[in-house]
């Protein structure tokens, strides 16, 4: 028991101090309803030199635990103000989350949503 607190503690620390990216935005998440199927994430580069985006990491937001994690490998290239799709098939069950993508640099952006039925709450 005591491994395991430690474990989440540790990752919860290392959570807090990620930098935030300050070149990326994430602008939307796109969800098959029918099923709750997060299928990709838009990504937009707002910075003015190219970024390399190298993971991505989806957390439950009620607990605040990963609950899907990959490397994105070869990364993906985004010059200045292009906009990307990452394409990812996950799963999702009634909630909040939110979704991460990492940086090269290690910083990272992130995007808050939540699925509740077709007309679940999504940032604008």
């Amino acid at each position: 028991m005591v491994a395991t607190l430690a474990t989440y503690y540790n990752q919860q620390a290392s959570l807090a101090e990620i930098p935030k990216a300050e070149n990326l935005r994430i602008d939307h998440v796109r969800i098959i309803w029918k099923n709750y199927t997060l299928t990709g994430i838009g990504v937009k580069n707002i910075g003015s030199t190219p970024t390399n985006i190298t993971k991505i990491t989806l957390f439950d937001g009620q607990a605040n635990y990963v609950v899907y994690s990959s490397p994105i490998a070869p990364p993906v290239t985004l010059n200045a103000g292009e906009v990307k799709t990452i394409d990812f098939s996950y799963k999702l069950r009634h909630g909040d989350y939110t979704v991460r993508v990492f940086a090269a640099d290690g910083s990272a952006a992130s995007y808050d949503f939540s699925v509740h039925n077709e007309t679940s709450k999504l940032p604008s």
